[in-house]
């Protein structure tokens, strides 16, 4: 049983009299911070704005509007990829709803608490008025401010902030009141650049995905500008409907023009470049809560789609057959579950590179775990992980609100199989990009760390 002794002074303070709001780990943390030399945070920087998308939206395709990065997309390796776009004519064109290179975001409605930094390749997007914009133009600042916001301080201080019965929610004047600790120079110019090092891996990163994106659809004349360019009604012969569904975006000229484009090439079934039995969902299991240091930790769809792939701790107790909820290096990991328009997470993942090797997967995950005597593991994320991969996924789907595969269908997509110089060329740029991405979370990693020591130090 967790307990504490506090004054009648902080009860008067916060207006509260329930021990679970001062036993929290955000009133703590405040505490603490309060403790030591701090600011509040509206001093620390010179633009904190929550303006963005209070104006009416009109959704438009992508080539015709600017990239709307919502709360689930500001955390995402490519935002843009799963983005809506909305028009340029209706104001979000302006300084104040942009996004600049290194600013921080942080969501303020729904799950709040969740925190990302602006790279070169979100500069220009908009976001709603859900995401609170924060930037300081003190040199070597922004990547410390973020560190400290993603840390387990700065991170608990904002969750206890937020209000609300059915859906939280943060008042930006009180985010603005957020205390930040007053380090050294040089101990905030070491964490910044850590975080300056996070960014560039993450950049050169996206370079690496656009790059072998580039060569996939150029090779093959394919260029999906609308990810959803289904036309509202086609005639279709019966002998072409096969017993696995009925649903007629199955069937969609969208999708065929993809597939016969493929198919004008060179190319295998997605169960031809597979292992027996190698396409296939995850296994059921007990959950229940544990710690990091007795428990293993747990990957959800959602945290699968995320640049950052951090879950939450279960038992082990509880799971018969424990190896076989792990995943090996060259796995292919995507999105099994998710809603029908193709904006959403379903049909995106990540390739297994020395990232997702401690972890459990989640069972609506679906593994493809290539046969490496027939094709190179990076090569087939690749190819699945573009454009033209995702439509694939979306014409072997059953389901109205919900989508899931058809397994039939799935294994039968055609995999686009070129000569062997440009397969290693594609799988290499996969494995530099994985190499970026696990370089830019040590860089992150260290940066928090850092500022959780340099508190601890303070309490002693």
């Amino acid at each position: 049983m967790k307990s504490r002794t506090i004054s009648i002074k902080k009860v008067h303070l916060n207006q509260k009299l329930k021990s679970s709001f001062f036993l929290s780990d955000g009133v703590i943390s405040e505490e603490i911070i309060r403790s030591m030399p701090h600011e509040n945070l509206i001093d620390t920087v010179s633009y904190c704005s929550n303006i963005g998308g209070v104006n009416k939206r009109a959704y438009v395709d992508p080539f015709k509007g600017m990239p709307l990065i919502s709360m689930s997309d500001m955390l995402m390796h490519s935002p843009y990829d799963s983005c809506k776009y909305v028009s340029r004519t209706i104001g979000n064109n302006t300084a104040k709803h942009t996004l600049r290179d290194g600013m921080i975001l942080s969501s303020v409605v729904g799950t709040i608490g969740q925190v990302a930094i602006v790279n070169k390749h979100s500069e220009g997007c908009v976001t709603g008025n859900n995401i609170i914009k924060l930037f300081s133009e003190r040199k070597n600042y922004n990547g410390f401010l973020y560190a400290y916001l993603k840390s387990k301080y700065g991170n608990s201080i904002i969750k206890t902030l937020g209000g609300g019965s059915v859906q939280s929610y943060i008042d930006p004047e009180l985010f603005k009141k957020i205390p930040v600790p007053i380090f050294s120079n040089e101990k905030t110019k070491e964490i910044h650049f850590l975080i300056t090092k996070y960014n560039e891996e993450i950049e050169n990163s996206i370079e690496f995905r656009e790059k072998y994106i580039d060569i996939i659809e150029k090779s093959l004349d394919i260029s999906i500008k609308k990810q959803n360019d289904h036309p509202r009604s086609f005639n279709l012969n019966i002998n072409k409907i096969n017993n696995n569904t009925f649903c007629s975006w199955s069937y969609s000229p969208f999708y065929e023009t993809i597939k016969s484009k493929i198919k004008q090439k060179e190319f295998r079934p997605l169960k031809d470049v597979t292992i027996a039995k190698g396409v296939f969902l995850g296994k059921m299991f007990k959950r229940i809560p544990s710690s990091e240091t007795k428990g293993v930790e747990l990957i959800s769809q959602r945290d699968l789609v995320n640049l950052r792939s951090d879950g939450r701790y279960i038992s082990k107790k509880s799971v018969d057959d424990i190896d076989d909820y792990f995943v090996q290096n060259g796995t292919t990991l995507i999105a099994a579950v998710g809603a029908t328009d193709p904006s959403y997470s379903f049909g995106v993942g990540h390739y297994v590179h020395n990232n997702f090797l401690d972890k459990f997967i989640n069972p609506d995950t679906l593994r493809i775990v290539p046969d490496q005597n027939k094709i190179q593991a990076g090569f087939l994320f690749a190819f699945l992980d573009s454009k033209i991969g995702k439509m694939l996924f979306h014409s072997t789907v059953y389901g109205t609100k919900l989508i899931r595969f058809i397994p039939k269908l799935l294994k039968e997509i055609p995999i686009w199989y070129p000569e062997n110089n440009i397969r290693e060329e594609i799988n290499e740029l996969v494995i530099k990009r994985y190499d970026c991405v696990n370089r830019a979370i040590k860089y992150e990693d260290k940066a928090i760390s850092l500022i959780e020591k340099e508190i601890e130090k303070w309490q002693k």
